[in-house]
């Protein structure tokens, strides 16, 4: 009995010693990287050796050539760090040489925030109208944006016609700065959802950004911030 657990140990330190690992990859990273970057659905999948083929119906090209169709060559999983799509999905894909991995950025595509990062920096016309003054009230390109970028915090709130307040660590920052330092790119924020009761007191701001706070948000700190809105 105990042979044969300790041999079931040896094949499972074996199988973890050879097992794919990835570190995270900044998005600039991705983008440097890749020769690629789209959204395409799965339309099916070919294996070929220890290879994997995925061909793509792409709905949208951010980085590349313009194609309706597209091969992704990938591992079949484990050490290769072969990437699995599901067929009849749709991705928001990062390649080089038509070729990916389970080590890049690939997702799917539905809440993506990087989907809009990217549409904020290959887009010209929707970044044209994305942090060009200083105004607390969004337009509706920079509305979208930050849909997009909170949407696993802001619950139903939309921040479309919205007057919003950027706090980098303790000081106010202005919307403009926001963008020229952060557009594009993944930040640590915390999205300060106000009550009726506080925009009164926060002259008129519907919600506060606050980035890079590793802290979080007290009811102190946010009290703070509220008053220094009036």
């Amino acid at each position: 009995m105990k042979h044969t657990i300790l041999i079931i140990l040896a094949v499972i330190a074996t199988a973890a010693s050879y097992a794919c690992e990835c570190r995270n990859t900044k998005l600039s990273e991705e983008v440097e990287y890749a020769d690629q970057i789209f959204i395409g659905k799965v339309l099916n999948k070919n294996i070929v050796g220890v290879n994997a083929y995925y061909l793509f119906s792409i709905s949208k090209i951010l980085k590349g050539n313009k194609n309706y169709t597209l091969s992704i060559r990938t591992g079949l999983g484990g050490p290769d760090c072969g990437m699995e799509f599901e067929v009849g999905k749709t991705y928001l894909v990062y390649s080089r040489n038509n070729q990916t991995t389970r080590c890049r950025r690939n997702a799917l595509a539905d809440g993506d925030a990087d989907i809009v990062r990217l549409k904020y920096l290959f887009n010209t016309y929707f970044s044209n109208d994305i942090g060009k003054t200083d105004s607390p009230l969004l337009t509706d390109n920079e509305a979208e944006y930050f849909n997009a970028e909170f949407s696993k915090q802001r619950e139903d709130f939309d921040f479309y016609g919205k007057k919003i307040a950027f706090v980098l660590g303790a000081s106010f920052i202005d919307k403009k700065k926001y963008f020229e330092d952060y557009g594009g790119e993944e930040v640590v924020a915390n999205l300060v959802m106000l009550t009726e009761e506080e925009k009164l007191k926060a002259n008129g701001y519907d919600a506060i950004i606050v980035l890079w706070r590793k802290q979080g948000v007290s009811n102190h700190f946010r009290k703070k911030i509220i008053k220094r809105l009036t």
